[in-house]
């Protein structure tokens, strides 16, 4: 009669050793593991305070006044300061986090509200409590994304967050009441910075093209104008003599000058130069001068050289010093340079074959 109480017994026993298993599976079943998890920094230089963009996927979504928790690592790991809401901003989307593009910003105080979230922050390691709100707007769907902004990724925010001082790996870790769990672990290095240098040096570039022009015979009765190119004949109509171009790769730019005696003759009669203040060419008066214009870059024509209005005027100060007719105040690609030479003689200028040669000289600075 015994042996039968003891089988009885034993069954007993067995049932209630399932029903704790069965019970404790259950229990283990009904958290969701995050969709994704990752925190973004602006820095993850050890010991630099910096920017953190928190997402998850949350299968089971956040509904009201249930609990987000985010556990930064181990003590004396990451350090906050101070709670200030400015510094933190939270957002959602509907979409996962993969797919979400657009999330809608939700209201942020110390305490959970209607329509409004609640931030706090307390222990070490830090633990991060954000609690829904408590009616109206602003929870986050089921498989949706959400967004936790802290410092200077928060709209107004400044970085409150200190990164661990000891390079490694550190765990962030998400739970709460909303049902769902994970983690993600943050790298922390050294130095996250990798200096570039490079030297460039400072260059100029300079060309003359065309370095012979002539005037032909002058005569008192038209100005005349050189033209490219040796016996060229000159010509009574404004002509390009020669061009020249400059660049530089210098942010104080270039300045190109002139210097040189105007054409003189064998008997070492000098036709006169205009000067610096820029005058037109006038018949029967002797007279020397150049103007200049220029095309593309950043260069321009030096006063007294770039007069035009209302007529084209000529000036040369070059005969004793040089004289600065071209530049630019800063880096510049190639700007060309036409130069046009213009003379006129009186009847009393000597008779006599007339030459010049004038010194274009280009240098940094402007």
């Amino acid at each position: 009669m015994r042996l039968p109480a003891l089988k009885k017994g034993i069954s007993v026993a067995l049932i209630a050793m399932l029903s704790v298993l069965s019970l404790s599976v259950s229990m283990w079943s009904s958290a969701a593991s995050l969709g994704s998890s990752r925190d973004t920094l602006s820095t993850i230089k050890a010991g630099e305070l910096a920017g953190h963009v928190l997402r998850i996927e949350t299968p089971s979504g956040v509904q009201y006044s249930e609990t987000v928790l985010f556990s930064f690592s181990v003590a004396s790991s990451f350090v906050f300061g101070a709670l200030d809401v400015n510094d933190y901003d939270i957002l959602a989307s509907s979409l996962d986090c993969d797919s979400a593009t657009i999330f809608t910003d939700l209201n942020v105080a110390a305490s959970a509200g209607a329509n409004t979230w609640g931030v706090a922050t307390s222990g070490n390691p830090v633990l991060l409590t954000l609690t829904a709100p408590s009616s109206g707007t602003g929870q986050v769907a089921a498989g949706g994304c959400m967004e936790v902004r802290i410092g200077s990724t928060a709209s107004g925010g400044t970085d409150v967050v200190t990164n661990p001082i000891t390079p490694g790996v550190y765990r962030v870790t998400t739970g709460g009441t909303f049902g769902d769990s994970g983690f993600t672990d943050v790298v922390i290095i050294g130095e996250d910075v990798v200096t570039v240098t490079a030297n460039v040096d400072q260059h100029i570039t300079f060309s003359i093209t065309g370095t012979d022009v002539d005037y032909g015979l002058a005569t008192t009765q038209a100005t005349r104008y050189a033209t490219p190119g040796a016996g060229s004949g000159g010509s009574s109509v404004e002509t390009v003599g020669n061009t020249f171009r400059a660049s530089t790769n210098a942010l104080t730019g270039y300045t190109i000058t002139v210097q040189g005696v105007p054409p003189t003759a064998f008997n070492l009669n000098t036709l006169d130069p205009i000067g610096t203040t820029s005058s037109i060419g006038i018949p029967g008066i002797e007279q020397f001068g150049i103007r200049l214009s220029a095309v593309g870059g950043s260069g321009t024509v030096l006063a007294p050289y770039n007069d035009v209005f209302p007529q084209k005027k000529y000036a040369y100060g070059g005969t004793l010093s040089a004289s600065s007719v071209v530049g630019s105040p800063a880096s510049s690609v190639d700007t060309v340079y036409s130069v046009y030479y213009m003379a006129n003689i009186h009847e009393s200028t000597p008779g006599g074959n007339y030459e010049a040669n004038f010194d274009y000289i280009a240098s940094v600075g402007f």
